[in-house]
């Protein structure tokens, strides 16, 4: 006869084939052992298959079964539930924080020092209760501000918010400027506002702040940091004028206006009728600049800006204009936002504190001048990115010592309008995926090798120019001092001017008979070079002309006989 599979219920516990399912159990296994879990099954008498109340013949000599059934507590969704900080002015009355939002079924809440009536400011601790099935809700913590009404004054504006327009008490040492009064938005601070407020040392501008007005915290000498929160749209003349003890600043956006309209130079706001005042009015304390979202930087932003020593852009900016950080003589620190494209002329003129700089990837070209003068810089990131380096981008730049890419065939074809636009013109060492290069196999597919391409590539002591390679650039391979010997492919139809001039180790290269033309002083100041073997006839050698520049006494062995210089 088979055993039953039917499910039966006694005394409100389920049972299935003869076992019981009994929730927070302890479980006593064959071997004497026990178990507790959050649900357990347990062994009970076995019923007969044909009753649902008679048990099995107790005589049975069947062994008793016993498992172990493990049931993990979930988390509650407290998705729905929110713990804000509130400020409210002093009104004589008792102020306390609630839960907004809807709480998870069977979740109770209690607060510890909930209650704040006198000026001040109180830290809320939200706690839950839940049922022994889920696992503990991690506490809210919120902050309850009461802040004193009478401090500041206020006026209705046409627009039916309200405006800060002054503080009663001018020796005040911190201000918190509330998002509402008595429930109405606060939307702008007036001008003149905080004028005058030296001892101020502390100001919190809450957003939902849009405008600041001229003049407004003219002369607060006492500030040495200040936010503009993000929802600023306009800052007024001279807004920060005089603030000669900031130290740091954060702000939306850099000028006037947020859509870029109006004065774009950070001095601006302190007080500069042009950027290239802002060294006249910026104070020369403030170290620490945020710029904390926009899309610009304009031109001429930061010109003169002699004092700052450190810059943050927002990731959102993606355009940074012609000179925008001319002459910041102090700056050590700036990331550039990895959506900028490119970067203007003259930049980072004379920005010769700069000790490194990483160019992002998305960036194509580099202006005239951009890095011109930065005496300081050691290292440079350029990517593969990068198409065009604008005349003299790197000239003074005479503490380089890496220059670091990923891609030495898009090195390699990178056009540089001069010599000083090479940043090996100071560094003399290139590093390829941090590994400085010694030697260089070319990929085919490149089809030529720029102008300037290893301009004093001190290091490069070897390299293999694929045959897709048919153009070998002006100056390509300038003072590569440590080049001994090269093999030209039978692709190249031209070697530009002053291509290998001062190889002053190269003692040996090999030239097809395709190359059609070689430029004026290709081979001058190559003062080891002892042997020119070329493909083509003595005729053909000479149809080069005279002006090579290679020494005298080197051999030209040709396909027909050979000559001397």
């Amino acid at each position: 006869m088979k055993k039953a599979s039917k499910k039966l219920l006694r005394n409100g516990l389920a049972i299935v084939a003869g076992l019981t399912i009994i929730p927070m159990a302890s479980c006593k296994f064959a071997d004497g052992s026990s178990s507790v879990s959050n649900s357990v099954v347990s062994d009970v008498s076995s019923t007969s298959p044909d009753s649902d109340s008679s048990p099995i013949d107790s005589t049975s000599t069947s062994p008793s079964t016993s498992i172990s059934i493990e049931v993990p507590k979930s988390d509650y969704d407290m998705s729905g539930a929110s713990f804000a900080d509130a400020t409210v002015p002093y009104d004589g009355l008792e102020h306390e924080l609630v839960i907004t939002g809807a709480l998870p079924e069977g979740v109770t809440v209690s607060y510890t020092s909930n209650k704040l009536t006198e000026v001040g400011t109180l830290t809320v601790t939200a706690s839950f209760t839940g049922d022994d099935n889920h696992n503990p809700i991690s506490d809210m913590v919120a902050t309850l501000t009461v802040y004193d009404g009478d401090q500041l004054a206020f006026c209705l504006k046409e627009d039916g918010t309200y405006a800060v327009t002054g503080v009663k008490d001018t020796q005040a040492t911190e201000i918190e400027i509330p998002s509402d009064y008595y429930g109405t938005a606060v939307t702008s601070i007036a001008e003149s506002a905080f004028s005058g407020c030296s001892n101020l040392t502390s100001v919190i501008i809450p957003e939902g702040i849009t405008l600041i007005e001229d003049s407004a915290f003219e002369g607060c000498l006492g500030l040495t940091s200040i936010t503009v929160p993000n929802s600023v749209t306009r800052i007024g003349l001279s807004a920060f004028e005089g603030c000669t003890g900031l130290t740091s600043m954060a702000l939306p956006f850099v000028g006037e206006k947020a859509d870029g309209t109006g004065e774009t130079y950070f001095g601006y706001i302190f007080g500069a009728d042009s950027y290239e005042n802002n060294s006249g009015f910026v104070p020369t304390s403030l170290r620490k600049v945020n710029v904390a979202s926009g899309s610009e930087i304009s031109g001429h932003a930061f010109s003169y800006c002699t004092g700052i020593t450190s810059i943050t852009i927002s990731n959102s900016v993606t355009g940074i204009g012609d000179y925008a950080f001319y002459q910041c003589i102090s700056l050590t620190d700036i990331t550039i936002p990895d959506k900028v494209t490119s970067l203007g002329e003259y930049i980072f003129y004379h920005c010769n504190s700069l000790t490194n700089i990483i160019i992002p990837s998305s960036v194509s070209s580099i202006g005239f001048n951009a890095f011109n003068r930065c005496g300081g810089l050691t290292s440079i990131t350029i990517p593969s990115s990068v198409t065009s380096i604008g005349n003299s981008a790197f000239s003074g730049c005479t503490g380089l010592i890496e220059v670091n890419i990923s891609d030495i065939e898009a090195w390699a074809q990178i056009e540089f309008e001069s010599a000083t636009s090479n940043p090996l013109y100071y560094s003399h060492g290139l590093y390829l995926n941090g590994t400085q290069i010694t030697s260089i196999e070319l990929s085919s597919g490149i089809d030529s090798i720029g102008n300037y391409a290893f301009y004093n590539c001190t290091n490069l002591t070897s390299i293999t120019i694929p045959s897709s390679v048919t153009c070998i650039g002006y100056m390509a391979f300038n003072g590569c001092t440590s080049l001994t010997s090269i093999t030209i492919p039978s692709s190249v139809t031209s070697i530009g001017d002053s291509a290998f001039c001062n190889c002053s180790g190269l003692t040996s290269i090999t030239i097809p008979s395709s190359v059609t033309g070689i430029g004026y002083m290709a081979f001058n100041g190559c003062t080891s070079l002892t042997t020119i073997y070329y493909s083509g006839t003595v005729s053909q050698w000479n149809a080069y002309g005279s002006q090579l520049g290679i020494n005298s006494g080197v051999v030209v062995i040709c396909s027909d006989g050979s000559k001397t210089i």
